[in-house]
């Protein structure tokens, strides 16, 4: 059982509700000085979310508490993708118990490139220049202008690196809130993942945690990835004659799992897909490991140019792809050079969109 601190500024509907979130949402709170502001605050998030299980609530239910918590007049609640923000959930004093609400008119807001670094860094920290991060409309769903402002409270919720978001508190009067209670700022890991959700559908983005060790997301220009079968007769023919001299002349440099040497065979492969401009991947005869590592590519939203030596291999899924259909024979190697040529013809016009 978690247990909370009561607190002499809580109403009894407040103090009701804190009963209700216990074991799900919770607060240690330990008042010091003038009970205008908090010393100690312990975020024991150990199941975050209500009953409806919706990550929305428990976002309001942090940030009016975080506002209750702190003293401050007006808190928010940011979601965040790179540099780019957006209001979302907003309590203000004027409002019942601090009850914060969910913005929906507010629009998408840059962040300074140092504010950025704050955030990523994953610690509560204090920022003096609210006006040099939020602009006019946003300090207007607040109801209060900048130079009022003396200083922000920021709190971020990262995933590694990643940050999903941050809540803001905003300090009328000079804060006087000791940087020790920073460290009882602690989320656990489903608030976390209930942050990512909120940020993925706000920005249509999406985090993935790949079973593989790699994250070296940087693309090597010009690397062409060819996922095919090794054991059938065709295979190294086609490679050897048609698929890496043609993707070579064209100014690629192709590669496939033979060419790696590493002591895992997979995460070669998913590096080696992690880093391609382009993936070519040939179907013929239905091999099981094509297909996983075609799905791979297109999972990660890489172009992949599809061949084919049969329809017939072609899979239900697959058929709204454009597929390069040739004969094992000389005027199917003319045909796969064509089909080659044009699809990665496509991928230098992407490279260089004022060339073509």
């Amino acid at each position: 059982m978690i247990a909370i601190t009561r607190h002499a500024d809580f109403s009894p509907l407040e103090t009701a509700l804190l009963d209700l979130w216990a074991g799900e949402v919770a607060l240690e709170i330990q008042a010091k000085l003038n009970r205008r502001y908090t010393t100690q605050i312990r975020s024991a998030l150990s199941r975050p979310a209500p009953r409806n299980g919706q990550p929305g609530t428990v976002f309001a239910n942090l940030t009016s508490l975080l506002t209750r918590a702190f003293g401050v007049r007006f808190g928010a609640y940011f979601s965040s993708c790179g540099s780019t923000a957006r209001l979302e959930y907003l309590t203000a004093r004027r409002r019942p118990y601090n009850q914060a609400h969910w913005v929906t008119d507010a629009g998408f807001i840059e962040l300074l490139t140092s504010f950025v670094k704050m955030l990523q860094a994953g610690a509560p920290f204090f920022w003096r220049q609210p006006s040099s991060v939020f602009d006019k409309s946003t300090l207007d769903h607040l109801d209060v202008h900048s130079v009022d402002i003396r200083a922000l409270l920021v709190i971020p919720i990262n995933s590694g690196t990643i940050h999903l978001g941050f809540w803001c508190l905003f300090f009328i009067n000079e804060p006087e809130v000791p940087e020790e209670v920073f460290d009882d700022l602690v989320f656990s890991d489903l608030a976390i993942r209930q942050a990512s959700w909120l940020m993925q559908r706000r920005f249509r983005a999406m985090l993935v945690e790949p079973i593989y060790a790699s994250r070296e997301t940087r693309v090597t220009v010009g690397r062409c990835a060819v996922l095919m079968p090794f054991m059938m007769p065709w295979s190294d023919r086609i490679w050897s004659r048609c698929i890496r001299p043609y993707v070579e002349l064209l100014g690629f440099d192709a590669m496939r799992a033979d060419d790696l040497y590493g002591r895992d065979v997979m995460e070669d492969i998913w590096s080696m897909i992690l880093s391609a401009e382009v993936v070519v991947a040939d179907i013929t005869g239905r091999n099981a490991n094509v297909f996983y590592e075609l799905g791979l590519a297109h999972a990660i939203g890489k172009p992949v140019i599809l061949l084919t030596q049969q329809t017939a291999d072609i899979p239900f899924d697959l058929n709204r792809y454009r597929h390069v259909i040739y004969e094992d024979n000389a005027d199917g190697y003319e045909t796969l050079q064509k089909g080659l040529s044009g699809a990665l013809g496509e991928v230098l016009r992407a490279r260089n969109p004022k060339d073509s």
